[in-house]
């Protein structure tokens, strides 16, 4: 397929979705018929991304509405998240639609076999009953795991163990959990097998990571990007040169303050696979932008940036200005041979706390000078910048906060 007759068929599909939710979806219905929509609106594929886009809190204060005329108790099932702002939000997951085929997707372009055991590094380790239903649906291939809330010296042992037992074809896991996994078992001394390729997600993978995570395990690290919500909408080839968006089945548009089409700015996802709790321009609150070339891979899908934070997160100055995380991630472009994590937090004061983990050898009064006068010219020299040089970065629950804000 190629790019044009993609678009078209993305087009024909995101059509289709937003008809069957005016259709059969209470929330949609009067959603969009207050915007002015009707069902012929959808003939002219352009009024897709016309569509008023869907906030968290329509998702969370209108469950009910959201609930289309063809769900039962069989084909779907809760899903809930936390979210962001750490309050509930609940949606339904569509069973009749194998999300797996889009993991395996991604695991084609990486070299991962089909019959490959998987180790994971996130939160939420599975009971037991569940996990026994999980060996008979996956049999032969295994899948393993290790709590990123809980990452003990034991529960490493435990891990490293299983993965002798089990040598895993891919790693799977928070950026900031498989960094410290990653981290312990070369401190303990195991030298395990190399796995085909270490999948990462939940924060930004900076190429320092990056490059660290691949040399303590023996294998390239993938970005990809999904949430709770939306599974699987976009991942790396083997070029690691942005993010392929998973087109037909999902969509990701880049739209900038005013709500329309940009370059660089907010993620607004739809999956339209899922017809029993249709997301349809979703506002996922992260930030991006746009890679308008063709990968060197050949592939034709549409290509953002590895997703860089949360829309919370930008930085705000005395004088009103807002300094999007989008540009901060940039930060150490320059010094990425001396710097390996940096993470940026600004208090309720609107002073900036910066804090760097450095490469052996690197020359740390010159950096530290360097990345502290980049920054003041970034934040219009209107705020004390203070620049730290520390050990290690903490994370909860494997996601590391690169760029926070309390202002």
């Amino acid at each position: 397929m190629t790019a044009g007759e993609l678009s078209v068929e993305t087009a024909k599909r995101c059509s289709e979705q937003a008809r069957f939710a005016i259709q059969n979806v209470p929330f949609y219905q009067e959603f969009y018929r207050d915007h002015g929509f009707q069902i012929s609106s959808f003939d002219d594929p352009a009024a897709f991304t016309e569509l008023p886009i869907l906030e968290k809190t329509h998702v969370r204060e209108n469950f009910d509405k959201f609930i289309s005329t063809e769900r039962t108790e069989r084909n779907s099932v809760i899903s809930r998240t936390g979210g962001s702002t750490g309050e509930p939000l609940k949606l339904l997951r569509d069973l009749r639609f194998p999300a797996r085929a889009l993991e395996w997707q991604l695991f084609s372009w990486w070299d991962v076999p089909q019959h490959g055991h998987f180790a994971e590094i996130r939160r939420q380790v599975k009971g037991v009953s569940t996990s026994k239903v999980r060996e008979i649906l996956w049999w032969p291939t295994r899948r393993f795991q290790i709590d990123a809330y809980s990452l003990t010296e034991e529960s490493v042992e435990a891990f490293a163990q299983q993965w002798l037992k089990t040598p895993p074809s891919v790693v799977i896991g928070y950026v900031g959990a498989v960094l410290e996994v990653s981290r312990r078992l070369g401190q303990l001394g195991y030298d395990l097998p190399a796995p085909q390729a270490i999948a990462t997600t939940a924060a930004p993978l900076h190429m320092g990571t990056r490059e660290e995570i691949s040399s303590l395990l023996g294998a390239p690290c993938y970005d990809h990007y999904r949430s709770a919500e939306i599974p699987w909408m976009a991942g790396e080839c083997q070029e690691q040169d942005g993010l392929h968006i998973l087109e037909p089945l999902r969509t990701v548009e880049i739209v900038g303050n005013d709500d329309r089409p940009a370059s660089v700015g907010q993620t607004i996802a739809s999956d339209l696979t899922n017809r029993v709790f249709p997301l349809i321009r979703y506002r996922l609150g992260d930030q991006s932008s746009v890679i308008e070339e063709a990968c060197r891979c050949g592939r034709p899908f549409p290509r953002i940036r590895s997703v860089v934070g949360r829309t919370s997160d930008n930085l705000k100055l005395p004088s009103g200005v807002v300094i999007a995380a989008e540009g901060l991630t940039q930060l150490c472009e320059e010094h990425i041979e001396s710097v390996r994590q940096f993470q940026i937090h600004q208090k309720s004061d609107k002073s900036v706390d910066v804090r760097l983990v450095l490469r052996p050898g690197a020359e740390s009064q010159r950096v530290v000078q360097a990345i502290s006068d980049k920054l003041d010219g970034l934040l219009k020299h209107e705020v004390p910048i203070q620049v730290d040089l520390v050990d290690s970065i903490a994370h909860v629950g494997g996601k590391i906060s690169y760029i926070s804000s309390d202002a």
